[in-house]
């Protein structure tokens, strides 16, 4: 159900940013401000409320109520978990170029962040998506993921980068993380989004790039400044519920959820071995791309 929209009509924008949240005040206070003003050009911002019984939605409406960005805020009282709540926001975009997934913990530093984001996938029409946080070598679940890690991965998002990458340059990896993370919108649509059945929460887009690279399509990690403290980590938790009776519904459909993801992953792209050979390449960026022009398919 659409709670809250500063905007009577929704229209064709370049870029949909979606974030799905629950149970994120503390963090929305804090990460909302900077990706209001340090985002540019025509975006608008969609959030799920994912069975969510704190102040989000008032933290959500003070701070956006001055914003010119189009807002739009639905509520879910049932559990959803990450992966079905983003397809249902990207399902309401018309975002004609990208779809950009930030969690609500994440505080963006960069200004224009989402303009240099685009910047791999404005320059290379083979791009499929772009991480800010970190790429890596894409493997069957239960197996390491070699030598070939970039960014920040695992617990290094709490951390500033150790190592820092070429800043100028795009780094082409078997998959990549969220943490923001931009999608070719289209290509998004073409490959059904993403596996919410067999990934209510972890890897789905893992297995969405890896469906992505069989249509030849990369993926890359390219930085941006973006901080993400541990204190403010919000990730959905059956347990953590706002009552008793809900946390029983949320663990029966969690179980359900659960053991269908079972059933479905043996099927799906990233619990088979990659008919792709697994890239590792670096990409020279050139320009300042704004973020909101065409794109090339």
């Amino acid at each position: 159900m659409l709670r809250w929209s500063n905007i009577e009509d929704a229209s064709p924008t370049p870029v949909s940013i979606v974030m799905a949240v629950h149970n994120a005040a503390t963090a929305l206070r804090q990460s909302l401000p900077p990706l209001l003003s340090l985002t540019v050009g025509r975006a608008e911002l969609l959030i799920l409320l994912d069975q969510t019984g704190d102040t989000s939605l008032d933290v959500i409406k003070h701070t956006c109520a001055s914003t010119r960005m189009p807002v739009r805020v639905w509520d879910q009282p049932k559990p959803q978990w990450e992966a079905a709540s983003e397809n249902f926001l990207m399902r309401q975009s018309h975002a004609t170029d990208w779809f950009i997934s930030v969690q609500p913990d994440q505080i963006i530093q960069e200004p224009g962040w989402n303009a240099v984001l685009a910047r791999p996938a404005q320059q290379y029409g083979d791009v499929f998506a772009v991480s800010a946080r970190c790429g890596h070598d894409l493997n069957r679940p239960g197996h390491r993921g070699g030598s070939n890690y970039v960014g920040r991965c695992g617990t290094e998002i709490f951390k500033p980068l150790r190592h820092p990458p070429d800043m100028r340059s795009f780094h082409v990896r078997g998959t990549v993380n969220r943490g923001p993370l931009l999608m070719h919108a289209n290509r998004t649509r073409e490959l059904s989004y993403l596996d919410a059945d067999a990934f209510p929460m972890d890897d789905s887009e893992h297995d969405l790039n890896c469906r992505a690279q069989q249509r030849g399509w990369v993926v890359g990690f390219y930085p941006i400044k973006v901080f993400a403290p541990n204190e403010l980590g919000t990730k959905q938790n059956a347990t953590q519920l706002r009552s008793a009776s809900a946390s029983m519904i949320a663990k029966q459909v969690y179980a359900k959820r659960q053991q269908l993801a079972r059933d479905r992953r043996p099927s799906t792209c990233l619990f088979k071995t990659p008919s792709f050979r697994q890239p590792v390449e670096v990409r020279n960026i050139t320009g300042t791309g704004t973020g909101t022009g065409t794109h090339r398919d």
